[in-house]
């Protein structure tokens, strides 16, 4: 199993490069093979992508996401927006 830093890095690595992740804001900490995502993201879709991306990176575990969908974002789940109405 990676360090937990390599981890992060990794993660971040394969987040960066991740088309459709350009403009989300997402921070990472690494704690025993568990990813936490914490940030804000543009969409739930958005969200979604980088779950499945971080998932698929060799010593992940578990994946705690904490993202936040931006105002104005759109949850397609509901189709509504997070923001004021």
């Amino acid at each position: 199993m990676p360090r937990q830093d390599e981890l992060r890095d990794r993660v971040l690595h394969e987040l960066r490069r991740a088309p459709g992740l350009e403009e989300a804001s997402i921070d990472v900490t690494v704690r025993k093979g568990v990813v936490k995502l914490s940030g804000s993201v543009p969409s739930y879709e958005v969200s979604r992508l980088a779950d499945r991306t971080v998932i698929r990176v060799p010593g992940v575990d578990c994946i705690v996401d904490e993202l936040r969908l931006e105002p104005g974002g759109t949850d397609r789940r509901s189709g509504r927006s997070s923001g004021p109405e």
